[in-house]
């Protein structure tokens, strides 16, 4: 862990996730694999595995383009847990060590970012799991090592909140019916979810539902009862494709041998598809049916140019004021950018390059998070506060004394003396 008030200038990491092709997309696009080199037609992904930084060549018949600043790339044939080491795993002990975090998974509908962050559909099975169930497993086996490690750490307490923007509106994909009972609705369509009033923080305090957990196989199916839930319409890729743009928060609450505590969050934000961005990439007007990707975008252009005096306005739309403090606060952050090798989707594939691309530019200061006392040390500390709080109502108790001999023509000069802790 990072010293206390120590800064840390880093870029936004990175990964970027190639799916294979499905069968009308094999059957229209000439297939050639080589070692290193998986190349679909038009498009080509090129790996330098002895590089810091994988390498990304977008080819057509006018240009080639490079991108060489991703953090890492995984092709059609990796593993869900692959995957996870690559992304997720990354940012688990550093929410156990205070840290805000977020995960954003980015590219048009049918690319993969609904199976890699939750999996494979309404599955049980850990090998199928993606990102999410895979951190609350490793939530648990650190919370495990740290009270093994002779850590003064009692454990942890996990909360979940699941929550969809849709239209602006905020909706809370987990609350129950009015009988106690979890509603599970049949066939999506946004049926269950439950609209709050604002999106203000006190809005979400007051209304979000946060559901303790305990075991894995009870945060999994909190996400498959929101995910159900979730607005879904019929896309060229997809023909359930989520139509809002989702965020599932796993709340840390840590828990010392002391009694003190320390609260931390991970987002994960699975976006609605960016092909319609892509598309009609100049279309700015408030009526474009994905314009919280455009402010998003425009945000992640501002935050790379902040040195030439650039300012995100995060209060534009309702997604980004959300994640603003995991966008533009003292969060680790990464974007996983998913594509398809398939010159049928070569656009949307190169627009979610462009927008990795851009995250890579973003460099921002992280300070570590701050030393947790010990109940001595807090005890210290309050005893010191309520010491000065003890000399300034002196100090008042004396200016009074002074202002009223000189409203009655009798000055009176008191010679000022700290109390002791003892006279407080």
């Amino acid at each position: 862990m990072a010293s206390e008030g120590s800064n840390n200038k880093t870029g936004l990491q990175v990964v970027v996730r190639m799916r294979p092709l499905n069968k009308v997309e094999k059957e229209l696009t000439a297939k050639n694999e080589q070692f290193g080199i998986a190349e679909e037609g038009g498009i080509s992904v090129e790996l330098q595995p002895d590089c810091l930084y994988k390498a990304v060549v977008v080819r057509d018949d006018r240009r080639n383009k490079f991108y060489s600043r991703f953090d890492d790339i995984l092709l059609g044939n990796s593993t869900q847990e692959q995957m996870y080491q690559a992304s997720a795993q990354k940012l688990v002990k550093d929410v156990c060590d205070g840290y805000n975090a977020g995960l954003f998974a980015y590219g048009q509908s049918g690319s993969g970012k609904s199976y890699s962050l939750i999996g494979k559909e309404n599955s049980m099975d850990p090998n199928h799991w993606g990102l999410i169930p895979r951190t609350v497993v490793e939530f648990f086996k650190e919370a495990e090592a740290m009270r093994s490690s002779g850590n003064p750490f009692e454990g942890i307490k996990m909360k979940i909140a699941f929550f969809e923007v849709y239209q602006e509106e905020i909706y809370d994909l987990l609350k129950k019916d009015t009988d106690g009972s979890m509603y599970l609705p049949n066939g999506g369509g946004g049926s269950g979810a439950t609209k709050i009033s604002g999106r203000e923080q006190r809005h979400l305090d007051r209304e979000l539902t946060r559901l303790e957990v305990t075991e894995t196989d009870q945060a999994v199916r909190l996400l498959q009862i929101g995910t159900d839930r979730r607005r879904k319409a019929g896309m060229p890729l997809n023909p359930v494709s989520s139509r809002s743009h989702a965020i599932y928060q796993i709340i840390i609450d840590r828990v010392y041998a002391d009694n003190t505590r320390g609260t931390t969050s991970l987002y994960f934000a699975d976006l609605m598809g960016s092909e319609r961005m892509v598309e009609g990439f100049e279309d700015r007007s408030t009526e474009s049916p994905n314009d919280e990707l455009l402010t998003l975008g425009r945000i992640i252009q501002a935050l790379g140019n902040e040195s030439k005096g650039a300012v995100a306005s995060y209060r534009e739309k309702t997604l980004t004021y959300v994640l603003r403090d995991v966008l533009g606060g003292n969060s680790k952050c990464m974007v996983i950018v998913t594509g398809v090798l398939s010159t049928l989707q070569y656009k949307p594939t190169q627009g979610s390059l462009d927008f990795g691309d851009n995250c890579k530019g973003i460099q921002r200061v992280v300070t570590a998070p701050r030393k947790r006392l010990t109940h001595s040390e807090m005890e210290d500390r309050m005893r010191w506060y309520m010491e000065k709080i003890a000399e300034l109502e002196h100090t008042i108790e004396v200016q009074q004394i002074e202002i009223e001999s000189l409203k009655s023509g009798h000055y009176t000069c008191l010679l000022y003396t700290s109390p002791s802790p003892r006279d407080s």
